[in-house]
């Protein structure tokens, strides 16, 4: 069993915790020996592709992630301390090297959770208004979400189901539920709003990732 951070924009960061998502999808990235051309499926193996290693081979490209696997979610975030301006400053015990108070601890807080960032500066004696941190850059203590693994297949994008495009985490207050605007047609809108439309009509090969969520 291996650990994996794995990046969520903030609307699938709420289908995660309103339970709505169990599936996402990753672009596959080919190493650099791939020549472009041909790919094909290999069963529980993953993919077989066109390899320029020694004169040309077929090479084998299985995803990194595999059942029993834990992902844990990086999500817009932030790290505060929550303090009136009365008592003693919380930085106070961090001079003297004693472990503050527990409401004068630092805390992570998400965008996800519609928290407002405003600060107020003491010298200024004004609201400030601090700036969210990526994804990219939380770490793992502040991981509040993680899954388990339960299967990983690849697929061509455009290949999706509509009963994976529901499991996606779409809106499915977006879907009319007839063949005027399925639910595979709202999910492609948010693929398209997260990785460009260019990407849609690309139809890479895709790792579909199943799993279901440990805690929240």
């Amino acid at each position: 069993m291996k650990e994996h951070p794995i990046l969520f924009s903030t609307p699938m960061v709420l289908a995660l915790l309103e339970g709505r998502k169990t599936q996402t999808r990753r672009i596959v990235k080919f190493p650099k020996d791939y020549t472009g051309g041909e790919v094909y499926l290999n069963g529980q193996f993953g993919l077989k592709y066109e390899s320029s290693e020694m004169g040309g081979t077929v090479q084998r490209l299985r995803p990194k992630w595999e059942a029993g696997d834990i992902l844990w979610v990086r999500e817009t975030w932030n790290k505060v301390t929550e303090w009136d301006g009365c008592g003693t400053e919380p930085s106070y015990y961090d001079m003297i090297g004693e472990e503050r108070p527990d409401h004068l601890k630092p805390k992570f807080i998400y965008k996800a959770d519609g928290n407002a960032l405003e600060m107020h500066d003491e010298e200024k004696d004004e609201p400030v208004t601090m700036k969210w941190k990526p994804p990219i850059f939380m770490p793992r203590k502040a991981c509040r979400i993680t899954m388990e693994v339960m299967a990983v297949t690849v697929q061509r994008l455009q290949g999706i189901t509509e009963g994976d495009s529901i499991a996606e985490g779409i809106d499915l207050t977006k879907t009319s539920g007839d063949w005027e605007n399925p639910p595979s047609w709202v999910f492609q809108e948010l693929w398209a709003s997260i990785n460009g439309q260019e990407s849609w009509d690309k139809n890479p090969w895709v790792w579909r990732i199943e799993f279901k969520k440990i805690n929240s």
